[in-house]
């Protein structure tokens, strides 16, 4: 979903809303200003992040949240720029009304952000009660590297990152899932913790604000 421009102070107060008062109260990475954030990062030096998935049961892979086909892969993911409405340049870029660039590998700057994200898509749609997705079943911290920008307004949440290259740090999993961490580990060669992630009771929306990452 997209949310037009003049509705945008009132989605940042909504993600607001749900995030609480301290959006760096836990897991918070060192990130620059946005004016500050260089155009591509090396991949000896990245910037971290968070993202979390969903878990495909039958041979524990990691499945992006919104899109059951999209899998995650072993060490290092490329972003891919197919669907982009922007036809030029490298991927993605700071996402502008001439330039609307949505393409990037989404990680979020702190766990209280990604939980309040994560929470918000496990209500479904106002009226509705279906979720979007299921609960925060896997969530990891990532490096990301190549190009870089900030969140699409229109789309993300604040405190977002997209980014052309990424690779998990580390690897945490619900204890509701504890039965596919062995799977998990072998696929992605990385160590997974069982931990049972916080949850914050949000009050309900007075908007059906709902965005994709």
């Amino acid at each position: 979903m997209s949310v037009p421009l003049r509705g945008l102070p009132r989605y940042y107060a909504f993600q607001d809303n749900l995030i609480g008062p301290d959006p760096m109260a836990d897991g918070a990475q060192d990130w620059p200003a946005w004016n500050d954030l260089p155009n591509t990062l090396s991949p000896l030096r990245p910037l971290t992040g968070w993202r979390y998935w969903a878990v495909v049961t039958t041979d524990g892979g990691l499945v992006a949240p919104f899109s059951t086909k999209v899998i995650w892969s072993p060490g290092i993911n490329r972003s891919s720029s197919l669907a982009c409405q922007v036809r030029h340049g490298r991927h993605p870029m700071p996402s502008t009304r001439e330039n609307p660039c949505r393409c990037g590998i989404r990680v979020m700057q702190s766990l209280t952000v990604l939980r309040a994200f994560a929470a918000r898509q496990g209500q479904g749609k106002i009226g509705i009660g279906k979720p979007r997705i299921g609960p925060l079943a896997a969530y990891a911290e990532v490096n990301v590297w190549g190009r870089v920008a900030p969140f699409a307004p229109e789309d993300d949440w604040q405190y977002t990152l997209r980014a052309e290259f990424a690779e998990i740090v580390s690897l945490h999993l619900a204890p509701t899932h504890a039965m596919h961490a062995e799977a998990l580990a072998e696929r992605y060669g990385i160590e997974v913790q069982l931990t049972k992630p916080k949850t914050r009771k949000a009050s309900e929306p007075s908007d059906n604000y709902e965005s994709e990452h």
